[in-house]
């Protein structure tokens, strides 16, 4: 989807990207989260203040982690996630 928002639309790189995500985001979690509205199952104040939590979480935490993170250490970890994420899955 990003590099047809580039091409198509003309978008810069990072543009695309929040595009994208506004795009598979809103529609998943509304339509998800229609039922549960409907027969008024959920708790707004500690959605909203875990949204919160998380989305500062999000932008103060890892930001200034991955700028300072050598991209060899990235490769490193992305490889071991990946071989106990495959450990899990064969241990079934």
């Amino acid at each position: 989807m990003i590099p047809a928002l580039i091409y198509l639309f003309g978008m810069d790189q990072l543009r695309a990207q929040g595009t994208a995500l506004l795009i598979s985001s809103l529609p998943i979690g509304v339509i998800a989260f229609l039922p549960h509205a409907r027969s008024h199952q959920f708790d707004l104040w500690l959605a909203l203040l875990i949204a919160l939590w998380i989305g500062g979480g999000s932008y103060f935490g890892v930001s200034p982690v991955a700028a300072g993170v050598p991209a060899g250490c990235a490769e490193s970890l992305g490889s071991v996630l990946i071989l106990i994420g495959a450990r899990f899955w064969y241990q079934g």
